[in-house]
């Protein structure tokens, strides 16, 4: 019993150490509701209600974890579009998931992004 409970805790810690594939720190913004419905840059379309986002070079279909640094509220979103270059800004967020983590409507906040894994032959 005992021995199955340590290997447990052993693999927890293991993957809690985990470095990531890919980490920065930035503004986050969230993606304006009158863009419902147009195609994105991976040609699925934008839904606010979703849990997607966009980023400037990550590959399409990269899961990422978006953590608020004043809220401490955190959100996994898939990238799925691409914005252009703004300083310091890192991620553009659909309206769901912005809300999620309590960025207020249409305005900005600081988050950490990270990625564990990046998807092969992504864009």
């Amino acid at each position: 019993m005992f021995r199955h409970c340590y290997l447990w805790v052993i693999a927890c810690v293991l993957t809690s150490c985990a470095r990531p594939a890919y980490q920065e720190q930035g503004w986050a913004s969230y993606i304006a509701d009158h863009y419902a419905g147009r195609m994105t840059s991976s040609g699925q379309p934008y839904y606010p209600q979703s849990y997607t986002a966009a980023h400037t070079s990550l590959p399409f279909g990269t899961e990422v974890s978006v953590k608020n640094l004043y809220t401490g509220r955190s959100v996994t979103v898939v990238v799925t579009d691409r914005f252009p270059y703004y300083p310091g800004r890192v991620i553009n967020l659909s309206r769901a998931a912005a809300q999620y983590i309590g960025i207020p409507n249409m305005q900005l906040a600081q988050v950490e992004v990270k990625a564990y894994k990046l998807p092969y032959g992504g864009q």
